[in-house]
């Protein structure tokens, strides 16, 4: 649960997220066709062989608890049909949705500069993400915009997340009620602007970058943009120093919609 809040909160999706890819110690394999989202949209899937959305972004939290349904059946098959195994397991599952939505709110406050989603935040963030739908925004970009945005003062020169995004107009009425919500937190606006900095990344590995660095890797036998792509992604979280084409969102000719279990 924890696991899948975490890919959420970072736009990604896994692919494959199948039976045999799920595993006891609450990591996975098989990152094949997985990838980060660039625009946001809850409907996104990239893998060649997920034809119906199945492992879509939106139901990777639900797709958990269908593969853990099956392993239940199997222990409970194995346990047969006097044990005691079907009602523990049933609690168990009944709790993996909670589990989930706790570690999400957790991590979904903090990329929004809060100390805690409240009930009443529900709202502000629905209307976030319909908004990032609507207008196509970059969910990586957008988050870590914010948090640029969460402290007044000047960013230093040549690093601004704003050269390379920001808001539309269409989110001028969001960011002020987001500003009033962040007046109410228990931390200066520095403090807030770190908090978020540590949750939202600037650098993801965008399938256009992955895809050039594997052709030239493949077909010419440089590995340069590998190393520097690899470099970038590696400390996701800070400025990439000398590599900030990394941070740009792909073009139209650039874009890579599909990705295959091979790469």
């Amino acid at each position: 649960a924890r696991l899948i809040a975490r890919w959420q909160l970072l736009g990604f999706i896994h692919g494959v997220m199948n039976t045999d890819n799920t595993l006891l110690s609450g990591e996975t394999i098989d990152y094949g066709p997985c990838a980060f989202m660039n625009e946001y949209d809850p409907n996104t899937v990239y893998s060649s062989i997920d034809r119906w959305g199945r492992y879509a972004y939106s139901n990777q939290s639900s797709i958990i608890g269908w593969n853990l349904w099956r392993f239940a059946g199997a222990l409970m098959s194995m346990a047969g049909a006097d044990s005691d195994m079907a009602s523990e397991l049933e609690m168990i599952m009944k709790e993996l949705g909670n589990r989930f939505q706790r570690a999400y709110n957790e991590g979904l406050a903090k990329k929004l500069g809060f100390d805690e989603l409240r009930r009443e935040d529900d709202k502000l963030v629905d209307n976030l993400f319909d908004l990032m739908e609507q207008g196509k925004v970059d969910f990586t970009l957008a988050f870590r915009r914010l948090a640029e945005l969460a402290n007044p003062a000047p960013v230093p020169e040549g690093r601004e997340v704003g050269a390379f995004f920001t808001f539309p107009p269409s989110f001028d009425n969001w960011l002020e009620r987001w500003r009033e919500r962040l007046d109410e937190q228990n931390r200066s606006v520095s403090e807030i602007a770190i908090y978020m900095g540590e949750a939202n990344p600037l650098v993801i590995p965008r399938n256009c970058q992955v895809n050039e660095a594997l052709e030239q890797a493949e077909e010419q036998g440089d590995y340069e943009k590998f190393h520097e792509l690899f470099e970038a992604v590696t400390s996701p979280f800070d400025w990439p120093e000398g590599y900030e084409e990394f941070l740009r969102p792909p073009t139209s000719e650039r874009r890579v919609k599909v990705t295959f279990c091979g790469t």
